[in-house]
């Protein structure tokens, strides 16, 4: 009875004890509580901040092994010490989250993680050496994610045939590595990929590269190809592939570390490209830097097969080389796999930013000694300089342009930040967007610069701002860092022949050609050689005065006294200054200085001097225009309207930074993301919550059945 009558009490105990729990629980990292935390949910964060691309998995590329399951492969039978993997047939199946150490050879064998969807799996390389002759070495059939480690000093190897079985092709696989998830390879080994079939590596979801040595060979096709996000830093890459070295379907993301591509047919190509830093150097047949989101929008170009065939050379792709059908095929089946994908992107294009290129640092080099039509950084869209250190060298014949740009689709150039040297062809050469807010030189030479002369951009004092060596032959060159200043007067050096170049705007076109299609106000430049200028300099100002003002031609045969006074112009080029000599005589021409009036002329006030016309113009009345002008008034326009026949600009306010839309969207969304979802708290969080939840409604049942048997 004395519990019946001590019902409530118990009851108000179970609920008391239910919310001092929860209390506790969310208050527990200031009670000094240990949470368990997913490190791989956090992002990294180091000297310069936090990072929104990589988390502390991502970046943890030494992780303790000590009760990790150990694996040795060998074709006599692989030995497993620990739980999570069995052996199946000659492969390797990992069917848990865990973490495993892996080391030995299988010279016709394969990897292959199988566990669930959301399990996170550690793998150790620990001198690895695996060859499948008809599937990839390493597939990720089922995971949330998987992290490749490559262990401090050890060498691994992957590599595949050239043909894969019926089974891998059902399964989509195409590399020797192939992720169906999400994978990131970290650590400070090295691991050397040879494709046989297809390409490198293959994923269908993210790709994440913090760490390592790796070097792809071989690839008939891409390096690496991902279907979403390609994000490096840390990491050494070297490729030397047929076609694409890094293809990705959603964006390149590019923060530090080192990139060498020795051979390809284009170098990294993604919709949206962003290089925050590294040293990325690109040897391409073709683009080395190629953003475009598939919609082939710009200008119709052939196939580089029928360009090759049309050429009579080598530098096109052979249709028979089978590149193109297998390229056709591949997309087929994946249109096919989609099903709807392209109807959907086709509703959904008019809310996709353009493709762009951004760059804010690092070191980017690419050089093309071979093509006649290619681009060094190609956009469909935008490219945007913000910073970095850039050196593009083309070929300067045929069509080769060293940054292309969608201008014809509205996309801009801007060059706000970092040192550029764009060498290539002036036929399509695009000058860099006035919008800029660095200011850029396009210069074009008709005659060509060669191999190995050397380029300077001097002051009037002959110091070098920019100097630099061709590795091959151009014909527009253009030049941008942060010294160079509106206003200010340059020299353009090529061997001993000098260009005076007065800057005048931020994006200007000098030299002596002009582009067939783009390009920004020309000023056509007059080379001389170097001793030529020093003389013509000299002759500049006597001992007692600047300069004489040249005629409306430009310097010609001027004449001044010793004070400085410039003499009559009698013929030149545009803009050039009179040259007054130092003794009454011109240095070049050594004439007579003729006589100059030194006193004007005494006038009655309103009056001008003889055979020039009152200036004073006529009164009119109000709101009246003189006779032959029409009225200027604007007139007035609902908002957002323009007159008739001026369209208005396009949709100019839904970009975000840099004039690329999308990005404010991304950034909206980053913030909306900041706070928690229901769905991120792991399986202990809410098993404390489902307790004090089940205490609660136990203290409700428990109270409802005795009130029952008591009354």
């Amino acid at each position: 009875m004395s519990t019946h009558k001590n019902i409530d009490k118990i009851c108000v105990a179970f609920m008391v004890l239910a919310l001092i729990i929860t209390v506790v629980f969310m208050n527990g990292e200031k009670l000094g509580i240990t949470a368990i935390h997913d490190e791989d949910s956090e992002t990294y964060e180091d000297s310069y901040g936090e990072s929104e691309y990589f988390t502390k998995n991502d970046m943890n590329g030494s992780w303790d092994t000590t009760d990790a399951t150990k694996i040795i492969l060998s074709d006599d039978g692989i030995s497993i010490n620990g739980s999570g993997a069995y052996v199946n047939g000659k492969s390797l199946v990992i069917a848990m989250s865990g973490e495993y150490v892996i080391s030995g050879e299988l010279t016709d064998g394969s990897i292959n993680v199988d566990a669930n969807n959301n399990s996170k799996v550690f793998i150790m390389f620990d001198g690895v050496s695996i060859n499948c002759s008809d599937n990839a070495a390493f597939t990720i059939g089922e995971a949330d994610k998987v992290f490749l480690t490559l262990n401090e000093g050890s060498v691994n190897t992957l590599s595949s045939g050239a043909e894969y079985s019926e089974e891998a092709i059902a399964d989509g696989a195409g590399g020797v590595i192939y992720a169906h998830d999400d994978l990131t390879i970290n650590g400070t080994g090295e691991l050397n990929i040879i494709a046989g079939y297809k390409h490198g590596i293959e994923a269908n979801d993210d790709l994440t590269i913090t760490g390592g040595k790796i070097t792809i060979t071989d690839a008939p096709k891409d390096g690496i190809t991902v279907n979403e996000k390609f994000e490096m830093c840390n990491a050494d890459l070297t490729i030397a592939v047929e076609d694409d070295a890094v293809h990705a379907d959603g964006s390149i993301y590019i923060e530090s570390g080192t990139i060498l591509i020795n051979s390809c047919y284009e170098g990294l190509e993604a919709p949206y490209i962003d290089i925050a830093g590294g040293d990325i150097t690109v040897y391409p047949e073709d683009d080395a830097l190629n953003a475009s989101d598939g919609s082939g929008g710009g200008f119709m170009m052939m196939a580089p097969s029928a360009m090759g065939n049309m050429a009579g050379d080598d530098n096109g792709k052979a249709e028979d080389d089978g590149k193109t059908g297998d390229k056709t095929d591949e997309a087929e089946a994946k249109a096919e796999k989609d099903g709807d994908a392209e109807e959907s992107k086709e509703e959904d294009s008019e809310e996709d930013a353009i493709p762009y290129v951004h760059i804010t640092g690092g070191k980017l080099k690419i050089i093309n000694e071979n093509a006649q039509d290619a681009d060094g950084i190609d956009s469909n869209g935008d490219i945007i300089i913000d910073g970095g250190d850039i050196f593009i060298n083309l070929k300067g014949s045929g069509t080769n342009n060293a940054l292309d740009y969608g201008s014809e689709s509205g996309g801009i150039c801007e060059i706000n930040g970092g040192t550029v040297i764009a060498c290539g062809a002036y036929n399509m050469a695009e000058s860099a967007d006035a919008t800029s807010k660095q200011v850029s030189i396009m210069y074009t030479i008709s005659s060509g610069i060669e191999a190995g002369e050397t380029v300077r951009l001097e002051d009037t004092d002959e110091n070098a701002i920019m100097e630099f060596t061709l590795e091959c032959s151009a014909t527009c060159l253009i030049l941008s860092c942060p010294e160079l200043k509106v206003g200010e007067t340059y020299l353009f050096a090529t061997g001993d022949n000098v260009d005076e170049i007065s800057v005048e705007e931020v994006s200007a076109t000098y030299g002596d050609s002009q582009s067939s299609m783009f390009g920004g106000k020309m000023n056509f430049g007059n080379m001389m050689g170097r001793e030529d200028f020093r003389s013509k300099r000299n002759s500049f100002g006597g001992e007692g005065g600047g300069h004489g003002h040249g005629g409306e031609k430009g310097p010609g045969e001027n004449h001044g006294d010793k004070n400085g006074n410039g003499g009559e112009n009698v013929s030149g080029s545009e803009s050039g200054p009179g040259g007054p000599g130092e003794d009454g005589t011109d240095a070049a021409s050594g004439s007579e200085m003729p006589p100059m009036p030194t006193q004007v002329p005494d006038m009655p006030d309103g009056e001008a001097p003889e055979g020039v016309e009152d200036m004073t113009p006529p009164d009119m009345p109000d709101g009246e225009a003189p006779e032959g002008m029409e009225d200027m008034t604007p007139p007035d326009m609902p908002d957002g309207e323009a007159p008739e026949g001026m369209e208005m600009p396009g949709d100019m306010g839904q970009g975000g930074p840099m004039g690329m839309p999308g990005m404010e969207n991304a950034a909206q969304e980053e913030e909306e993301e900041t706070g928690h979802s229901i769905t991120e708290y792991d399986l202990n969080t809410w098993l404390i919550y489902g307790g004090c939840f089940a205490l609660a409604i136990a203290g409700v049942i428990i109270a409802a059945a005795y009130k029952r048997r008591r009354y």
